[in-house]
Formats: structure tokens, C-alpha cells, sequence
């Protein structure tokens, strides 16, 4: 019985689809097909050949034998097995929620390692309740050194780097890359991560109460009331969004607060400033600094726009765009609301998982190669930081709306007392 065993594990090995037979689950676009786990082969062949009641012997026989009863050669690491990855339902609403579709989908993996040239198929399937992946050819050992897994399709599918020294729920799960009108940025994650990367790097994180408290302010300057003006700012941002974002609180002692400084003419004129985070790095303070640079009638228009533009940093794209028709344009902001893709950026963010790293996704095709996007603008700008223009420069400093101000954290403030 042991020897008609072996001889079924032999099937194990992928093999070439030929059209008589009936068509397996996938097969890649080269004609080969990946090895479906043992058990699924070894069970229904041995029910098949050796009846009900020798095929339950064999299997327990074979069991006794893999736990140690017997000698058998190890399997070899490199031997062309499939790995099989799956991911439960966490992922695949995470997924969902970016933008993902169920369906299956075709990959190719290779080895990080520059001295190792290993590579092979692989083939992801998204249901509705999990998600997995089946890289034909690889081992576990390979993703103890790192490895990358590009799309078939790289205008549907981001580049994905699985590091080989962390494994969470997260660490397999692909995005869907997403095009956007601005012609300054490649797609929805070059947007999104130019406009956090200053003040989270590469790691998603959220706010650690939403809706975000606002504080309601009476301020007054001689010609703007801010505290309208911030009024004004909160619903626009909440109706871009199509849900509250914002919402008044006059007890919490956190959120977003206006402070304005009477007599004082600030450079520039307006800033936000995050005073303080817990331990995972959450938001818990901001502070939208106003200077009375805005002392003339015309000067409320520019009070208004500024705010919209301090309340998408209270969001936490704390960077700023290279698009002048977004409300984080760099020179600071000549429109009165955020662009759709500025609200695509919010809405995005606040769906990525906490703690993801977006550093570990890339893209491999320009969609617009000779266009503005994939020149390495956004990266240039994340790179250098935001700095404002200087005297004579051609342009008004008064434009220029705002700075970077990174706080310590609570944990930082505990560890000095």
C-alpha cells in the first residue's frame, strides 16, 4: 500500500494543462499549472484506487511515517512546490474598502535578494470573506530572505516587497492601484504618501477619536472673524466629504483648536502644529496658529482658504501638493474647497489598516511616461520637505501658509520627568 502512495505524490509536481483533460483551477499564462497542496491530490487518488477501507490503512500509515515512525528523506527546500498564503476576512474588507474587487489575478515573484535570481508564477485569489495567494515554486525558506510580488497587470496592481523580518495580517495584502486626474502624481498612493510622509514616513496612522473634536472659537481680527471662518472651514471640508469629519466640542480637551494672536505678524501668516500624540503616534492635538497678517477687508477670502487648508493637515496629510488646484498647493492655497483626489487621499488614508507600512509598495509602469507623472516630482518634494519661497523670489510670502512642526510624544514627555 506504502508504494502506490508514493506513487500518488508524484502528481504533486506542476505540470503543463493539456486540452483533453479537464481544466484545473488556474493555469498561468505560460501553460503550466501550480501544484495543488498534497492532501488535496493524495486523499481523493488513494479513495479512488485502493477502495474506502485500504485507503484509511494507507493514510494512517502514512501519517505514522511523516511524525517519525520510519526513515524518510526531508523534502528539499528548493524542490518546485507552491506556497500557499492566505489571509481571513480582515484583509480581504481591508482590501474591499481600498478598491479591490474579488476575482483572481496573475503575479510573478522574485527573490529580493540581489545574489539570488530565484523567481516563479504566482496567482492571488480575493473572495468575500479571505484572500490568498499561491506563488508556484516557492518555499517558505524564501520569504525568511524577502521577496517581491509584481502584477501581470501593473496598471490594476501596486508592486509589493514582503520583508523578511516581520509577518502580520497585513504584510500579504496587496492594493489596487488607483489613477488620478492630477498630472504631478503617478496614482493615488504617490498622492497619498507625498502628502503624509513628513510627518508618519511610510506608517499608517489614525486619530485617536474621529469624528475630530473642534474647539468653536470667538476669535476677531480687525477684519476676518476667524472663529466664522473656521466655522466655514469645518463645513466644507464635512460636505467635500459627504460625511462628518469635524464635529464641535466644546468639553474635550483635545482636537483642534484656532489660536490667534492679536498684534503679532506671523511668517507665514498661518500654520498648524501638532502639540501632542500618544504612544502609537496618534493624533490627539492640534493647534492652528493665526497671526493678524490678515488686517484688510480682502484679506477674508485668504482667511477662509487658509483654514480648509490647515483643517487637510488636521487630517494628517501633513505635506503639501505640487498641484496648484489642490487646497495643499506648496504656495499655499488659491481655491476655496480640496479637489476630489484631495478627498480620495482623506477617504483612502482613513481605510488603510493602522500600522501598515506603504513603504513596501511600489510601481513598476509609468501610466503617463511622458507626461509629468513618474518624473520624480513627488519624491523630490518629499525629499527636500516643504521650504518657503524667499524675499524677492517673485512670489507673495504671504501665500506661503504654513510650516512643519514635529512634537515629542506623551511616552518622550513621561521619560524626561
Amino acid at each position: 500500500m506504502i508504494p502506490r502512495l508514493t506513487t500518488v505524490v508524484a502528481v504533486v509536481l506542476p505540470r503543463r494543462h493539456q486540452g483533453s483533460e479537464k481544466p484545473p483551477r488556474y493555469v498561468f499564462p505560460d501553460g503550466t499549472v501550480p501544484a495543488p497542496p498534497t492532501a488535496m491530490i493524495i486523499i481523493p487518488q488513494l479513495l479512488r484506487h485502493l477502495g474506502y477501507g485500504q485507503a484509511s490503512i494507507s493514510i494512517l500509515a502514512a501519517g505514522m511515517i511523516l511524525v517519525g515512525c520510519g526513515e524518510v528523506t526531508p523534502p528539499d527546500p528548493h524542490e518546485n512546490q507552491d506556497l500557499i498564503v492566505v489571509r481571513g476576512a480582515a484583509a480581504t474588507a481591508a482590501l474591499i474598502d481600498l478598491g479591490g474587487q474579488p476575482g483572481t489575478s496573475f503575479w510573478h515573484w522574485h527573490l529580493t535578494a540581489p545574489a539570488n535570481d530565484r523567481s516563479g508564477r504566482a496567482v492571488l485569489e480575493v473572495g468575500n470573506t479571505m484572500l490568498s495567494w499561491r506563488l508556484a515554486g516557492a518555499t517558505h525558506a524564501d520569504t525568511l530572505t524577502g521577496l517581491t510580488l509584481c502584477p501581470d497587470d501593473p496598471i490594476v496592481w501596486h508592486d509589493q516587497f514582503i520583508p523578511a523580518d516581520k509577518s502580520d495580517i497585513w504584510t500579504w495584502l496587496p492594493i489596487p492601484r488607483i489613477q488620478v486626474r492630477s498630472p504631478y502624481y503617478a496614482d493615488l498612493l504617490d498622492l497619498v504618501t507625498s502628502l503624509t510622509f513628513p510627518l508618519h514616513g511610510d506608517r499608517v496612522v489614525h486619530w485617536a477619536r474621529e469624528p475630530i473634536p473642534v474647539v468653536p472659537s470667538l476669535a476677531r481680527g480687525s477684519h476676518v472673524d476667524f472663529g466664522a471662518c473656521l466655522a466655514e472651514a469645518v463645513t466644507t471640508w464635512n460636505s467635500s466629504f459627504g460625511k462628518t469629519l469635524f464635529e464641535w466640542d466644546q468639553v474635550f480637551a483635545e482636537g483642534v483648536r484656532l489660536v490667534y494672536r492679536p498684534g503679532e505678524i506671523l511668517r507665514p501668516p498661518m500654520w498648524a502644529r501638532l502639540l501632542r500624540t500618544d504612544e502609537a503616534g496618534r493624533p490627539l492635538l492640534i493647534h492652528i496658529v493665526a497671526g493678524d497678517n490678515y488686517d484688510r477687508p480682502t484679506a477674508l477670502i485668504s482667511a477662509k482658504r487658509a483654514l480648509v487648508h490647515e483643517l487637510a493637515h488636521a487630517l494628517q496629510l501633513w505635506g503639501h501638493s505640487l498641484d496648484p488646484e489642490h487646497v495643499l498647493w506648496r504656495w499655499g492655497p488659491v481655491v476655496d474647497a480640496p479637489a476630489a483626489e484631495e478627498v480620495l487621499a482623506v477617504r483612502w488614508w482613513r481605510r488603510l489598516p493602522e500600522g501598515i507600512d506603504l513603504g513596501r509598495y511600489g510601481r513598476s509602469v509609468e501610466l503617463d511616461p511622458d507626461g509629468l507623472k513618474g518624473q520624480g516630482a513627488a519624491v523630490k518634494q518629499r525629499d527636500e520637505g516643504y521650504q518657503a519661497p524667499q524675499a524677492g523670489a517673485g512670489l507673495d510670502q504671504s501665500r506661503c501658509n504654513d510650516r512643519l512642526v514635529v512634537p515629542e510624544t506623551l511616552h518622550d514627555h513621561a521619560l524626561k520627568k
